[in-house]
């Protein structure tokens, strides 16, 4: 039996939710059935990752960046449109905005007979971004969707967004939870003091962690905000930050500025999350937008208290005050209050590990993988 291209096309690879989703897939496609490619920028901190596992099927494009760029841009779909008319893929299946348009729009000017899924790990505008911004993109999301021939949304808040924004009148879709690797997460958990006793902390010291790129969207500005605030009533809890990005510099002035130095360690990536994760006692995700945020999931499986700003896909994931506690965005006050009631709040404390254990079992990743196989087939047999 000839097997089918699927060409995944993703901005690029850093250490995300949308990128660990997209990875997983090609890596786990059934080999008899399907040829993964997978083409992102050179710049992804997972390249190496996607290389090993891929080889000679992992393809970059220098041009592919995340802000607009008139010139680059056209660069990155003439790229594309090449690299698409060399492949000669059966489907095309792009994430996220950037990537969305110009690989749905390259595909379409091939010429060839492709099909073209995408993902929406969240979109490209909120009311975080600028105007002329949010413009731009919801008007190319409308250009693009009528050349889509299904849609695979990660939370149901974000298809309701796109049924808002009428992308969904020409295209089928379908919700695909968007979580992996939680198995290694709960084994974690278990060496959480041997974890605490090898970096020093003691048991009785209050943790909060962030793990997250040093980018807009997951204001990291905020989380220092937050962390000065808790200092101010609870001076001994440390703030473990794993992570790096173009907002470090602004974060370390912050720290310096709040006198936080002692207490908030910006401690850069973290390769191997699970070991990160149980040094913690709370993690807080102070995200500005979001798609389905995988480290929420990861904190519950650790036994780790997610603390996360009320945005589309983590108030889809966390329910306040049972398997998690939200509060909004950019509302940092409220965030230092929700940071110190996963401490303080014993009824809280005492529901949480049943709540997330109940969250916990609708995210199977190979249930992921064996679904979006089902869609590609459906769409195969339609040709």
């Amino acid at each position: 039996m000839k097997r089918a291209r699927v060409l995944h096309i993703i901005t690029e690879m850093e250490r995300g939710g949308a990128q660990l989703f997209t990875l997983f897939t090609v890596e786990n496609l059934d080999p008899l059935r399907f040829d993964p490619y997978l083409l992102s920028n050179p710049r992804g901190v997972l390249n190496g990752e996607a290389r090993e596992a891929l080889r000679e099927r992992f393809l970059t494009v220098p041009s592919l960046v995340r802000p607009l760029s008139p010139l680059g841009d056209i660069g990155a779909l003439l790229q594309i449109l090449n690299i698409i008319r060399r492949l000669n893929p059966e489907i095309v299946h792009t994430h996220s905005s950037k990537a969305g348009v110009l690989g749905r729009w390259a595909a379409k000017l091939s010429g060839r007979e492709v099909k073209l899924v995408h993902t929406v790990h969240g979109f490209a505008f909120s009311p975080f971004h600028g105007r002329f911004s949010n413009t731009v993109y919801k008007t190319l999301e409308r250009l693009t969707a009528p050349l889509t021939d299904l849609f695979l949304f990660v939370t149901d808040e974000d298809r309701k967004e796109a049924e808002r924004l009428g992308l969904l009148k020409r295209s089928s879709w379908t919700i695909v939870r968007s979580i992996v690797g939680v198995e290694r997460f709960r084994q974690a958990a278990a060496r959480r003091e041997g974890l605490r006793e090898k970096m020093g902390i003691p048991l009785s010291t209050p943790v909060v962690g962030g793990l997250f790129p040093f980018k807009p969207q997951k204001d990291p500005l905020g989380f220092i905000e937050i962390a000065n605030l808790v200092h101010q009533r609870l001076p001994q809890a440390l703030f473990l930050v794993g992570g790096d990005g173009v907002l470090r510099k602004e974060m370390e002035g912050l720290i310096e500025g709040y006198n936080l130095r002692e207490w908030v360690h910006l401690l850069g990536w973290q390769e191997r999350a699970e070991e990160f994760l149980p040094l913690c006692d709370a993690l807080l995700l102070p995200s500005l937008w979001e798609g389905l945020p995988q480290v929420l999931v990861q904190a519950m499986a650790c036994n780790v208290i997610p603390v996360a700003s009320s945005v589309n896909g983590t108030k889809e994931l966390l329910r306040d005050g049972r398997n998690g506690l939200l509060f909004s965005p950019r509302d940092y006050r409220e965030g230092a209050e929700k940071v110190l009631q996963s401490f303080e709040d014993k009824t809280f404390r005492g529901l949480f590990p049943e709540e997330a254990k109940k969250t916990l079992e609708g995210f199977v990743p190979q249930e992921m993988v064996a679904l979006q196989e089902q869609l590609y087939q459906k769409l195969l047999e339609r040709r």
